[in-house]
C-alpha cells in the first residue's frame, strides 16, 4: 500500500510531496518517480522508433515494390531479434557491452533516418537517446 503525503525537505522551509511503499525505507518525491517513469517511457518510444525507421527505409529505395516490403520487413524482423536477443532486460549484456549494443542498435536507426534525408530528425533523435541514455545510467534503470 501506498502512502503519499506532505513533508518538510531538508535545508529550508519548503514542503514536498513523498511516497512511500512497502518496499523502500526512505520516502522518494513524487516528481522524480514520475521522471523516472518518463525516462523509462522514452526509452520503449526510442527503441520503437528505431525500429519503424530501419522499417521504413527500405521504402524509400527506387526498387520494385515487392523488394522494398521484403526489405522493409525483413530488416525489422531482424533488428527485432536482436534486441530481443542482446537489448532486452532479461539479456546477458550488461556494463560496457550493453552500452556498446546500444550505441550500435541506435546508431543504425539514426543512421536510417539520416540517410532518408531527415537530418535535423537524426539530430533531434541522437540527442534524445544519449541524454536518456546518460539518465537510465545514473538512475540504474539499466543494468
Amino acid at each position: 500500500m501506498l502512502e503519499v503525503k506532505r513533508r518538510p525537505v531538508r535545508g529550508g522551509g519548503r514542503t514536498a510531496w513523498f511516497v512511500r511503499g512497502p518496499r523502500r525505507r526512505k520516502g522518494l518525491p513524487v516528481v522524480l518517480s514520475i521522471v523516472k517513469a518518463l525516462n523509462a517511457t522514452v526509452a520503449f518510444g526510442l527503441e520503437l522508433a528505431t525500429l519503424v525507421a530501419v522499417g521504413y527505409w527500405p521504402f524509400t529505395w527506387q526498387q520494385s515494390t515487392a523488394i522494398r516490403v521484403f526489405a522493409g520487413l525483413g530488416l525489422a524482423a531482424v533488428m527485432a531479434s536482436v534486441w530481443g536477443t542482446f537489448g532486452s532486460p532479461g539479456s546477458s549484456l550488461s556494463g560496457v557491452g550493453r552500452i556498446v549494443f546500444e550505441v550500435c542498435w541506435f546508431g543504425v536507426g539514426i543512421a536510417a533516418v539520416y540517410v532518408m534525408r531527415r537530418q535535423r530528425l537524426a539530430l533531434v533523435f541522437a540527442v534524445v537517446f544519449v541524454v536518456n541514455a546518460v539518465l537510465a545510467r545514473v538512475w540504474h534503470q539499466i543494468d
